[in-house]
C-alpha cells in the first residue's frame, strides 16, 4: 500500500529510486511490488515510461502476468494509455492466456477498460478479435462495462455536490 502511494505520488527522481529498486529485486513478489508500484503514477510522461517499461526486456519472458499487471495498474490513471498499450500488444499480453484469450477478450476486457473510450468502439474493437459465436459473452462484458459507465455518470455528480456542500476547512 505505501509503496502504490509513493508511486502514484512519485516525481521523476523519486520514480527512478523505484525503478531501480525494481529492476535489482531478486525477490519475485518485491519485484512485483515495486513495478506495480512505478505503473501507478499520475505523471503522464512517467506513464508513457511505464508502457515502455512493461513492454521491454528489462522484464523476463516468464514474467508476462507482471507485464498484464502494470498495463492494468497504468489504466487506473492513464485509461487511455492503458488501453493503447493493451490493444498495440494484445496478442502477446494474451498469450499465457491460450485458447482462453478470446473468452478473456470478449468477457473481461469491457470490465476492466470501460472507462477507456467509449463502449461502441470498445465493443467493435473486441468483435474484431474474437470468433462471432463468442457474441454471449461479449454481451455479458459489455452489459459489465455499461453498468459501471453508468454507476459513474450517477455517482459522481453526487459525490461532487457532497463536496461542494461541505464547508471549507481553509
Amino acid at each position: 500500500m505505501v509503496l502504490s502511494i509513493v508511486g502514484l505520488h512519485a516525481d521523476a527522481a523519486t520514480f527512478e529510486q523505484l525503478h531501480a529498486l525494481a529492476k535489482a529485486a531478486r525477490d519475485d513478489a518485491a519485484q512485483r511490488r515495486l513495478y506495480l508500484a512505478l505503473a501507478s503514477v499520475r505523471d503522464p510522461k512517467l506513464g508513457e515510461q511505464v508502457a515502455g517499461i512493461a513492454l521491454s526486456p528489462e522484464l523476463p519472458a516468464q514474467a508476462i502476468q507482471l507485464r498484464l499487471a502494470m498495463i492494468g495498474t497504468l489504466h487506473q490513471e492513464h485509461p487511455q494509455l492503458g488501453w493503447d498499450t493493451f490493444v498495440g500488444n494484445a496478442e502477446m499480453l494474451m498469450s499465457p492466456f491460450g485458447n482462453m484469450a478470446p473468452l478473456f477478450e470478449a468477457e473481461f476486457v469491457p470490465q476492466f477498460f470501460w472507462n477507456s473510450l467509449p463502449l461502441d468502439k470498445m465493443e467493435a474493437w473486441i468483435r474484431s478479435h474474437v470468433p462471432a459465436e463468442m457474441n454471449d459473452y461479449i454481451e455479458k462484458g459489455m452489459d459489465s462495462a455499461r453498468f459501471q459507465y453508468s454507476q459513474k455518470q450517477e455517482l459522481v455528480p453526487a459525490a461532487d455536490a457532497y463536496v461542494a456542500s461541505r464547508p471549507s476547512r481553509a
